[in-house]
C-alpha cells in the first residue's frame, strides 16, 4: 500500500515507522511502501490467496483494529489485572470484539468504572462489544489459551464468569 494519507497514524513515532514502511522498488528515491501485515500465497493458477496476518490486526465492521491497543487500554482501567481482546464469529457473518478481563480489585461499582474508563480511552469501534469477567486466563506453554476462552453470554449481567455487551 501507499499514499499520503495511510501515514497518519505514524507521526512522530519513528519505531513503528521503521517497522511498517520499507523501500518502494517502483517508486522515486526515497519512496516507502507499507507493509500491511497480510499473509498471502501464489495459488497453482497465479492468483494470490490471503492466507491471514502477521500481525495480531482485524477487520471489525469495516475498521483495522490493533488487538494490542484495546487490551492496553483495558489493563489501563483501575482494577482489571489482565486482559484479553479477540474477534469472535460465534454466528456466520456477526464477528464482534470481545474483551476477557481478570480483575485485580472487584470491589463495588469497578465494572461501571470499567465501562466509563474504557469508552474514555479508545474510540467507539475499538470498545469491545461484550466483555466477559474471568477468575482466571486460561494458559497454555506459550501464553494465553485462545481457543479455551468461552462464549460470551450477553443474556447474563456483568459478574464473574458472564459478560456484558450487545
Amino acid at each position: 500500500m501507499a499514499g499520503a494519507g495511510l501515514a497518519r497514524g505514524y507521526l512522530g513515532r519513528p519505531e513503528l515507522t521503521a517497522g511498517r514502511f520499507v523501500a518502494d522498488p517502483f517508486g522515486g528515491a526515497g519512496s516507502r511502501l507499507y507493509r500491511t501485515g497480510d499473509v498471502v500465497r501464489w495459488t497453482a493458477g497465479g492468483q494470490l490467496e490471503f492466507v491471514g496476518r502477521a500481525d495480531h490486526q482485524v477487520k471489525v465492521r469495516g475498521f483495522r483494529i490493533e488487538l494490542g491497543e484495546v487490551e492496553s487500554a483495558l489493563v489501563a482501567v483501575e482494577g482489571v489485572g489482565q486482559a484479553v481482546a479477540l474477534v469472535r464469529e460465534d454466528r456466520p457473518g456477526d464477528r464482534r470484539l470481545v474483551g476477557y478481563l481478570v480483575p485485580s480489585d472487584s470491589g463495588p461499582g469497578w465494572m461501571r468504572r470499567w465501562c466509563g474508563r474504557c469508552a474514555a480511552r479508545l474510540p467507539e469501534y475499538m470498545v469491545p462489544s461484550a466483555l466477559v469477567v474471568l477468575e482466571a486466563l486460561p494458559l497454555t506453554r506459550t501464553g494465553t489459551d485462545l481457543k479455551a476462552l468461552p462464549v460470551p453470554d450477553v443474556s447474563s449481567r456483568p459478574g464473574a464468569g458472564t459478560a456484558w455487551g450487545a
